[in-house]
């Protein structure tokens, strides 16, 4: 019964086999899967290379951008375990992580302090891990689950929270859920291998646990402080959705040769000679010789031109104020579109969900006024603007597509998320769609506009081939509200346009390139901040809040 090896015979570790075991791993490898390993986006080329191939980013170099889920972790394990109050854990986080700031230190007090008491249900909160292990010939191998565990007295039960930053991202997949049950029914509660023994010791499994006969896995969302059950049932039921739904995504996940790009490029040392991912030198028209990795998407882009501390906050996937009502509509629709597009067939108005009710289907809550306006902004891109209505000529459809270069100039990863990409005639074609509250009322110049840098970087990537061999033709615009409809485009085969996307991106990438600077730029950007409200230094109607 092999969890992951499916060659070599499997033997699981119990607490009566493990001081020989830890003998043992002197000479043997150890080897561990967890559920972030299953993710789709995960890169398995990346995930089982020797610690010496990746990099340390500048969050992992400094104190600067702790961990926050790890911190909340903690915090929590201090607070329900440790008997700590507000006061004591405010201090503890200062020691701990001395540069958090303001916003950071306080978000992570609301967090910690509004994490739910499970003992309510009966059960208590565990220190330590719970891991299930296996002697597989040569190596160990460990699966691991990270979150906080909770069990009760009796063994009956176990509980493992998955920390979320918020609801608003895509469930996990039923991999990685299959995974956590599983571990949740046959692990054992366990130590924590110190730092210098990680890559060659097992966990230390904890004596005389019973198994458990009932377990659940959640989704916790600090953000908004909810908690979404995922699983709930007997280990025999966490077996089977395992067998179904894990165990081939967790063999892949050890394939080496497997590359995926995505966020695992951003601290990989092997990306300047990945085949996945193209070296694009000057992408970004800025030169860091000697600079730590760095990442940078259009969004960072916008965010710290507009207020370094906001970029660093985003970068930190920190939530803030619950979306604006213009958010939540363009949010549902560019969601629907994405479903639609999948399909790769023309949109259509049968395709539209008209009321409340039926956006409520589509899982998005809006009210009867903003179902209306969604609607209509949909029905637009049905009726007008769907670019599959060219039919034979459209090949390649592929939307929200994660796109990844490299630039070792500036030794930046840099990431691009485009709507909509397609093929028309053979040439790309990259759309992004906007929903907004009005249309402009003359055509704007797309590079120098509100939409810039976004567009700009779309331009430079296309360009420079990130797309591959075939040729690049344009960037669209698509504007949506309920009021019309409108769509503009850069020619990328224009040097002209090309040379003034490389002026607004190196105008915006230089800056923070240089300078990596957290600190705060109140102004007129303050009254669209999400974190305007916790944040000391903002300027909101004309002072700071």
């Amino acid at each position: 019964m092999g969890w992951l090896c499916s060659q070599t015979p499997c033997t699981v570790v119990g607490v009566t086999e493990e001081t020989k075991l830890q003998t043992e791993t002197r000479t043997r490898l150890v080897k561990r899967l967890n559920l972030s390993d299953l993710s789709p986006g995960a890169c398995p080329a990346f995930r089982t290379r020797k610690p010496g191939s990746r990099v340390k980013t500048p969050r992992q170099r400094t104190v600067d951008a702790p961990f926050l889920l790890g911190a909340i972790r903690e915090g929590v394990i201090r607070r329900l375990l440790g008997g700590k109050d507000r006061n004591e854990l405010q201090g503890w986080l200062s020691s701990r992580f001395p540069r958090l700031t303001s916003t950071e230190s306080e978000w992570l007090l609301e967090a910690i302090g509004g994490f739910p008491d499970p003992s309510g249900d009966g059960l208590r909160i565990l220190e330590g891990p719970v891991v299930l292990q296996k002697s597989c010939g040569e190596c160990v191998w460990e699966l691991t689950a990270w979150g906080i565990w909770a069990a009760s007295d009796d063994g009956e039960q176990r509980r493992i929270y998955l920390l979320r930053y918020s609801d608003h991202a895509a469930p996990y997949e039923l991999a990685r859920i299959a995974a956590a049950a599983l571990c949740a029914a046959n692990g054992v509660s366990a130590e924590t291998p110190r730092p210098w023994e990680w890559h060659h010791q097992p966990h230390r499994l904890r004596d005389n646990e019973l198994q458990p006969r009932h377990i659940e896995v959640v989704e916790y969302f600090v953000g908004n402080r909810t908690g979404r059950e995922r699983f709930s049932g007997p280990p025999s039921l966490a077996r089977t959705l395992y067998d179904t739904n894990a165990k081939d995504a967790a063999r892949t996940a050890r394939k080496h040769e497997v590359r995926r790009p995505g966020r695992d490029c951003d601290g990989c040392a092997l990306i300047p000679d990945c085949p996945e991912v193209p070296t694009i030198r000057g992408l970004l028209g800025v030169s860091a010789s000697g600079a730590d990795r760095g990442t940078w998407s259009a969004t960072n882009g916008r965010y710290y031109s507009q207020c370094p501390r906001r970029d660093h906050l985003h970068r930190q996937h920190l939530p803030g104020a619950p979306q604006s009502i213009p958010e939540q509509v363009g949010r549902a629709v560019d969601a629907r579109l994405t479903a639609l597009h999948r399909r790769g067939r023309t949109c259509t108005l049968n395709d539209v969900p008209w009321t409340a009710a039926d956006w409520r289907n589509h899982d998005f809550e809006l009210s009867a006024e903003q179902s209306t306006v969604a609607a209509t902004a949909l029905s637009r891109h049905a009726s007008e603007l769907c670019p599959l209505r060219n039919g034979a000529s459209i090949e390649s459809v592929q939307p929200v597509v994660d796109l990844i270069a490299f630039d070792p100039d500036c030794n930046t990863v840099v990431h691009a998320q485009p709507d909509l990409l397609y093929r028309e005639e053979g040439e790309w074609v990259w759309r992004e769609t906007k929903v907004t509250q009005r249309l402009p009322w003359t055509s704007e110049d797309l590079l120098a506009g509100r939409h810039r840098i976004q567009l700009a970087i779309a331009v430079l990537m296309m360009s420079d081939g990130v797309l591959g061999e075939a040729p690049a033709s344009r960037v669209e615009l698509e504007t949506l509200n309920d009021g019309g409809c409108d769509i503009e485009y850069i020619d990328v085969t224009d040097p002209a346009e090309v040379d003034r996307a490389r002026e607004v991106i190196s105008a915006v990438t230089a800056p923070w390139r240089v300078n990596r600077s957290t600190d705060t730029n109140p102004g007129e950007a303050c009254r669209w901040c999400p974190y305007a409200n916790s944040c000391p230094d903002a300027a909101i109607d004309g002072g700071s809040a």
